[in-house]
């Protein structure tokens, strides 16, 4: 008994060693799995995405790219070996095949086929009569181990990707999928898969199931009934309900399962299936994904119909298919070239980032003739809002004191841009006196202050004669939208920057070669043509403008206008920095404590644009760059120092508040309303990180903790916010199948990032018309005429 002990744990011993090897000898088909799992598990504005893919306007099309182009990683990673390491089968020497013939078709790597492992090559020479009809097929445990690892890789590949739609789902619905097992499922699965590498386990279980003939027919069943099941799936997609997800995770389980069937079956049927289906399929989708990848190199804004989830997997195969190619030249003249690359091109990439004059991440900017100093100093404008208002608040009924509101919004892509201008859109179209009269100022972070830029644009061009577009459609769309803010961000704003970043912008940061615009300004480009569209500019769009090209001017209207201050941070002193319509310097007691970037800009003939001010406020790593002001330093995300803006609307409510309690005849007539604009978090089960993971958590908490603080320390607090709501469900592919559906509706998903499907961007509408919102809304400010 001892005896045997001890063998099988030498056995077990030699089987970790052979798997350390193989790892090793796998190690870049190894990062770029975890690169894969830290997107789709971890990173913000990507990992949300797996879960929506099924929103898409055009979800057969989305999902399909997806789906196909999983496949082709898990196909690389499990054959990409094969190239520099091909198999050999030692044949019976013929007339027409020499030994140095055979040689040369073994061992020399090729590029242009589909390989084969060496027991495939072994059936394949059994049919042609190239060896002894008596052979049988043996190999090593080490043989073994490395016919099948790679396999399991790419099963593991997909299986990430099916985990990180219950990680998602986990996030959303507190809850794990039915009967996924959670992480401990996903475990579980990856055990099994490297106890599969164990070859007298599976010896064992093959030699169990060799005695019944029907167990030969398993392989090409299950693959056929996996195949099958996706298919079937996909018609009862609703375009977002939590049945979608489910059925999206068991989908990709499937696909797995299909994945690992084929790739270790050598059942004649799935053989022949391989060769004559698989094969040309499976080249045709590499020759278009690695194109596919060439072509976002020279248009980064080319492929937006299959979303940004693809994008990101298209991106993924062209780095790794390039790194492959690299490798393989080194392979042919024995040296470790890859190594070489990647070690020179992070050298190159920092010192190109540290030259002076590598300008590609600079602000984007225009000619102006407003100089800075043109401003109104804060003091200097409070006080002229104040007398301007002075009559009307004096006149305000006892019962009703005259609201002044200052806006503060939450940072979170494009669901925190959207619900901020459809908030800020009702409240104008409930009375346009909120802009005019009561909103004193706006401010905020990321998503949030990206859609305050973009109300007060078309807020101030429609109270100053320049458009007469409204914000509010006077009659819903044919797509059922009732806002233009949301025709605006039902756009996909993050393929574009994904496709750049691990595309040409790479390129030139390693290199400096080549002109072309960054993601930043790319990202820029888009606001400005969808705004002008949206609104109906026949000129330029306004938001593409110089900043102070709408700043409050004495004299100018009835009313002096609202201020939006434009918050980002600074990189080399991570202090908060303002791009502010009025001049803060000599606020010594508020807003003189961040830095004025407009004040400090190197250049009075140009100015950076509106909607670069909006960027540098949502500059979210790394999707976005930090931008770069000549002289002046670097700028990212506005929610790195405040998620919400919180930190600039006290100092403006305290100076405002000063400059009210000068005039006695104002007392106990006007009242302050903080209205916060947020995002919805449900509360969730406490759970602990790990002391890897810790530090990371703590960034990520803190920064969405912000909107909290705000509530806590100031009074008269309005919070508004965003949540998933129901819509009406989206027909299925086939009327049939609507008899199986439990509701007819659905409560879509909402990502982070800057991609919005329909559905979410209906679901942000259905709730800007829920009873609790409507009711906030209206008591903040009274309707027009007091009539409503």
């Amino acid at each position: 008994m001892f005896h045997k002990i001890s063998k099988f744990i030498a056995s077990l011993s030699e089987w970790m060693k052979l798997l350390l090897n193989e790892m090793s000898n796998h190690l870049m088909s190894i990062i770029f799995v975890i690169v894969l799992y830290l997107l789709l598990w971890i990173v913000p504005q990507i990992n949300d995405l797996i879960i929506v893919i099924n929103q898409a306007d055009d979800d057969w099309i989305a999902v399909f790219a997806f789906f196909a182009s999983l496949s082709v990683l898990a196909f690389l990673i499990s054959t990409v070996n094969s190239y520099f390491d091909p198999p050999i089968i030692e044949q019976k020497q013929t007339e027409q095949q020499s030994e140095k013939e055979q040689d040369s078709k073994t061992k020399t790597a090729k590029i242009f086929y589909l390989p084969k492992d060496k027991k495939e090559l072994y059936i394949e020479s059994k049919k042609q009569d190239l060896l002894e009809s008596s052979e049988t097929y043996q190999e090593s445990q080490s043989d073994y181990m490395k016919r099948i690892f790679p396999k399991a890789l790419g099963t593991i590949l997909i299986l990430i990707a099916a985990y990180a739609v219950n990680n998602t789902y986990w996030d959303v619905y507190q809850q794990d999928i039915p009967f996924s097992g959670g992480n401990l499922g996903f475990t579980l699965s990856i055990i099994i898969l490297l106890m599969g590498l164990y070859q007298p386990l599976i010896q064992s279980i093959t030699k169990f199931l060799s005695r019944y003939k029907w167990t030969r027919y398993i392989p090409i069943v299950v693959a056929a009934l996996a195949l099958f099941g996706i298919l079937i799936l996909g018609l009862f997609n609703q375009g977002g309900s939590q049945a979608d997800a489910q059925r999206l995770f068991i989908s990709l389980v499937l696909l797995a399962v299909f994945f690992l069937v084929v790739s270790v079956s050598y059942n004649p049927r799935v053989l022949k299936l391989k060769k004559y289906i698989g094969a040309p399929v499976i080249i045709l989708f590499v020759i278009g994904i690695f194109s596919a990848y060439i072509v976002l190199a020279f248009n980064p804004q080319a492929l937006k119909i299959i979303t940004p989830l693809s994008i990101v997997m298209i991106c993924i195969i062209g780095i790794y298919t390039l790194c492959n190619l690299i490798k393989l030249v080194g392979y042919k003249n024995q040296i470790p070239l890859l190594t070489i690359v990647v070690i020179v091109a992070m050298a190159l990439a920092i010192n190109t980032a540290s030259k002076a004059d590598f300008n590609h991440y600079d602000a984007s900017t225009v000619k102006t003739t407003i100089q800075p100093s043109e401003r109104l100093p804060l003091d200097t404008y409070i006080d002229q809002w104040i007398v301007d208002r002075k009559v009307d608040i004096q006149n305000s009924p006892k019962n009703q004191k005259f609201p002044i509101v200052l806006v503060s919004s939450e940072g979170g892509g494009s669901r925190a841009g959207l619900w901020t201008f459809l908030v800020q859109s009702y409240l104008y179209e409930r009375n346009p006196d909120y802009f005019e009269k009561y909103l004193f100022s706006m401010t905020g972070a990321s998503g949030g202050g990206v859609g305050n830029n973009m109300f007060y644009t078309q807020a101030f061009n429609l109270q100053n004669g320049t458009s007469n577009v409204r914000l509010k459609f006077t009659e819903p769309q044919k797509n059922l939208l009732k806002y233009r803010a949301s025709t605006i961000y039902n756009k996909d704003y993050l393929s574009t920057s994904v496709a750049s970043l691990m595309g040409r912008d790479l390129f030139k940061s390693i290199t400096n070669l080549f002109t072309f615009p960054d993601r930043g300004a790319l990202l820029e480009d888009e606001w400005e043509e969808s705004f002008k569209y949206t609104f109906d500019y026949p000129g330029g769009s306004p938001i593409g403008e110089a900043y102070l090209q709408m700043m409050p001017k004495l004299g100018a209207y009835d009313y002096i206008r609202p201020i939006v201050i434009t918050n980002t941070t600074h990189l080399q002193s991570g202090e908060y920095a303002v791009i502010s319509p009025v001049s803060v310097a000599k606020d010594s007691l508020n807003m003189d404590v961040f830095l004025d970037l407009l004040a400090a800009y190197p250049s009075d003939s140009i100015m950076i644009k509106r909607s670069t001010a909006m960027s540098m406020n949502a500059r979210f790593p790394y999707l976005s760059p930090a931008v770069r002001i000549k002289d002046v330093g670097q700028f990212g995300d506005a929610g790195y120092y405040d998620n919400v803006g919180g930190t600039v609307t006290r100092r403006l409510s305290d100076a405002l508040l000063n400059a009210l309690e000068k005039d006695s005849t104002l007392t106990g007539k006007y009242e302050i309303k903080h209205l916060l604009i947020t995002n919805y978090v449900p509360p969730s089960k406490l759970t602990y990180s790990s002391q890897l993971t810790a530090p990371a958590s703590i960034i990520g908490n803190a920064t969405f903790a912000h909107p909290k603080e705000m509530e806590k320390s100031l009074t008269n607090v309005i919070n508004i916010q965003s949540k998933r709501t129901e819509i009406d469900q989206d027909s299925v592919a086939f009327a049939f199948i609507e008899k199986f559906q439990d509701t007819n509706e659905i409560k879509p998903f909402i990502p982070l990032g800057r991609y919005l499907s329909q559905s979410a961007v209906h679901s942000l509408e259905a709730r800007l018309e829920e009873v609790e919102v409507i009711q906030q809304l209206q008591d903040l400010i009274p309707a027009k005429n007091d009539n409503e």
